[in-house]
């Protein structure tokens, strides 16, 4: 591996734009506030900065930006489901402990045994 090639290729600026948009991209889809198919473009315009035009690469990179974008959108809407969930559920449950309470709550043994 030769080193001096990759840190001239980190030092470009094309370089660090590409890895700039891509973290945000990835970083925006996977916590939900970016939309699968806006992470998709934008990573997938990140590539021909990242990757020289005289290999392959660039299409395989873009090939697999797509599944990736993909799997990490449906992670984000899993978590954000699971988070509504539980917060559904601690309304729940603090609307049932909230209570005031009720008269044989409070005094249990005094209740009227008249029948």
């Amino acid at each position: 591996m030769n080193w001096s090639k990759i840190h001239g290729w980190i030092q470009q600026p094309t370089t660090l734009v590409g890895l700039a948009l891509s973290a945000g991209a990835l970083a925006g889809v996977g916590l939900g506030e970016l939309s699968e198919a806006l992470g998709c473009t934008i990573l997938t315009g990140a590539m021909p900065l990242l990757i020289p035009d005289n290999t392959s690469a660039q299409a395989k990179a873009d090939a697999f930006a797509v599944p990736l974008v993909h799997a990490l959108a449906h992670h984000a809407a899993a978590a954000s489901l699971g988070a509504a969930v539980g917060a559904v559920a601690e309304t729940a449950a603090k609307a049932t402990t909230d209570q005031p309470p009720t008269p044989p709550d409070m005094f249990p043994h005094t209740e009227s045994k008249a029948g």
